[in-house]
């Protein structure tokens, strides 16, 4: 590889040394830029005390005592410890950067934080993401408690404003890397560095439940604009081969989200005694929808906070608007049977405890429902594989729902391709109500296809594997499950094991030439740094899926979806 003389000045914001799960893949991805680049690492020495992100991480609210917080602060500190002793890069504090403590009255005296900008950065609007998020806002109506955290966050954006002012200037960084630019206070830094037209690179685990933590996504920009890229360039890798190891790593995937095994992972474990009709006796001797629903909070926040304009279909405005359609469309079809899926994020879950703004609507809202129509709410605990044993067709807005219906090689129609994150071709659609009744009618005429299935695991390689870094060959078992021994010692030194354990990692070689390349040349995923081939992977897919089916025979055994699989 042609290497250039000049070293590039890569400024990395990373003050959440204490969420390990990101620091250390970010680090050791870091690490293969070294001699391309100087690593100007900025961390944190306790500023975001009030609250941040890695109390979060660790389950800490900005009304926790501060006792509780400071414990965490200081596990975060002694992580960064760690970092700094294994990885040779030039490091600081964000404290470094301020050069005079913000006075108390200057948030004071800020009347209306909302509409709050400097140098054209709307950081009152910036500060909102986790406090939406975690509180499963769908408008800006805050209680008491919830101002009090919003508060907080903004805080910690203008504090990063402050900072970033000094530490562009000092550092004059080439390139601008951080993990999830979606964080506040990571955001301010984003779009600081975007009104200084100097490039950023965001970092995200990747999207295999199986091995997410041993994959790196780097994509100049957001995460928005990498999935804006796959799918414009889906059609140039829609052929490109899968090999053996990659087959299998989707089909882990897909087992991974049927266990439930993730916290990010909403749909409960698959339960193989569930009976369907004992639960939907009203569905027997009739065709089956699922129409699945997304949580609204999330886009909110997307929107607000400046990384996405995301807009509903032309169709239907709005989550509700299409299923008030639907529910009059089922009127009309007495030997249909429609069943709505509430998203399980809008009720308590794994990772978020409250229930949502939108759950609460949707409970007014579905009311006096005709016999052939149902909602299964998340507190039902109904897995969606589950479901999907006697469904004959999923109904989709933009949920995730699509990819685990098309792997079982169920058909999947959506309403408008402005709104998805997956390539429309997977689907049946329509964006006019006349074009998107023919796209169910044909989804029920055609029924399971081994296409969707054999599409989506094409799809799922280009996402999956191809798009993504990979970091096995350094971190290697990091991030296996600890024995019993290991946890008691994580919890007890957790400094000392910590350091232990990195002794292990080794820099990465396998896409260490590649991360190199996406830098210097400002490249925008690792699909640019790959050619495209083709191949007929047909046989492969369908032994993959023979393996799934085999495994988890007893849950399809006796089904609808079961015999169709058979047949």
């Amino acid at each position: 590889m042609n290497m250039q003389k000049h070293k590039l000045d890569i400024l990395v914001f990373a003050p959440y040394s204490g969420i390990i799960e990101h620091a250390i893949p970010e680090a050791l991805t870091l690490e293969a830029m070294d001699e391309i680049a100087n690593i100007h690492y900025v961390g944190c020495n306790g500023i975001y005390k009030d609250l941040c992100l890695t109390m979060s991480a660790h389950g800490k609210k900005y009304n926790s005592s501060q006792a509780e917080k400071d414990a965490i602060c200081k596990k975060c500190q002694q992580a960064k410890e760690a970092i700094q002793q294994k990885f040779n890069f030039n490091y600081y504090n964000l404290e470094d950067f301020l050069t005079e403590q913000i006075p108390d009255d200057f948030f004071k005296n800020i009347e209306n934080i909302f509409d709050f900008s400097i140098e054209d950065l709307p950081l009152g609007k910036i500060s909102l993401y986790e406090v939406i998020l975690e509180n499963k806002k769908n408008s800006l109506d805050f209680d008491t408690e919830e101002k009090a955290y919003y508060e907080t966050s903004f805080k910690n954006v203008l504090i990063t404003f402050f900072a970033s002012k000094k530490m562009f200037e000092q550092i004059n960084p080439d390139r601008v890397v951080m993990y999830n630019t979606l964080y506040s206070t990571n955001n301010t830094v984003y779009q600081y560095a975007l009104n200084r037209h100097v490039n950023s690179y965001v970092m995200h685990a990747g999207m295999n439940w199986e091995n997410r933590l041993n994959t790196m996504i780097l994509a100049k920009d957001t995460t928005f604009q990498y999935e804006d890229i796959l799918l414009d360039t889906w059609t140039k890798f829609q052929d490109h081969p899968i090999d053996k190891e990659y087959a299998r790593m989707i089909t882990k995937h897909f087992e991974h989200i049927l266990n439930s095994k993730s916290a990010f992972n909403y749909s409960v474990k698959v339960n193989d005694g569930f009976k369907f009709y004992d639960h939907f006796p009203k569905a027997k001797d009739k065709k089956i929808f699922l129409a699945t629903l997304s949580s609204l909070d999330e886009r909110l926040a997307y929107n607000l906070v400046g990384q996405r304009n995301i807009i509903e279909g032309e169709l239907f405005k709005s989550q509700i608007d299409w299923i008030s359609w639907l529910i009059e469309y089922f009127k009309l079809h007495n030997d249909w049977y429609l069943i709505i899926r509430v998203h399980p994020r809008e009720f308590p879950n794994k990772r978020y405890k409250n229930i949502s703004d939108n759950a609460k609507l949707l409970k007014s809202k579905f009311i006096n429902l005709p016999n052939n129509i149902t909602i299964n709410w998340p507190d039902e605990k109904i897995s969606i594989y589950n479901l999907a044993t006697e469904t004959d067709v999923l109904l989709n807005s933009h949920s995730s729902s699509s990819l685990d219906f098309l792997f079982l090689g169920l058909p999947v129609v959506v309403y408008d391709k402005d709104i998805l994150t997956f390539p429309i071709d997977l689907h049946y659609s329509g964006c006019t109500e006349e074009s998107y009744k023919l796209a169910i009618q044909k989804a029920l005429q055609d029924s399971w296809s081994f296409q969707n299935i054999y599409k989506l695991y094409k799809w799922m390689n280009y996402k999956l594997n191809l798009s993504v870094f990979d970091l096995s060959d350094g971190l290697r078992s990091f991030f296996d499950e600890k024995t019993l021994i290991e946890k008691i010692l994580y919890k007890i030194f957790y400094k000392y094991y910590l350091k232990y354990r990195l002794r292990f990692i080794r820099k990465i070689k396998r896409d260490e030439n590649k991360i190199q390349m996406l830098l210097l040349h400002s490249l925008n995923t690792r699909i640019d740094t790959i050619e495209a081939n083709s191949n007929d992977d047909d046989e492969l897919v369908r032994k993959e899926f023979t393996y799934f089916k085999n495994k988890y025979s007893n849950l399809y055994s006796g089904t609808k979806l079961g015999n169709k699989i058979s047949g």
